[in-house]
């Protein structure tokens, strides 16, 4: 957690606008797959009961032999409203 929230301070992002919190693992699965981490922040629109303030994020282990490749991630906003405040 400590690296998204250099990550996040490297973007710009104030250290008091987000949270990141790890969900709990049990102590009787430890190998639980995905882990889940949950960025919490400050929204800078009026707030909307539809539209949550925090994101999601799901780790799951793979197989160090699966073929991979690094792929940006993009709001779905960008292709319907281009602007850099959601990229």
């Amino acid at each position: 957690m400590t690296e998204l929230r250099i990550q996040m301070k490297v973007l710009g992002v104030p250290e008091e606008q987000f949270t990141v919190e790890a969900a709990l693992v049990r102590v009787d699965r430890p190998d639980t797959d995905p882990q889940t981490l949950h960025v919490r922040y400050r929204s800078l629109f009026a707030p909307h009961p539809y539209i949550a303030d925090d994101v999601k994020i799901e780790v799951s282990a793979r197989s160090l032999i699966l073929p991979f490749a690094q792929r940006p991630i993009l709001s779905l906003l960008t292709e319907y409203s281009p602007n850099d405040a959601y990229a």
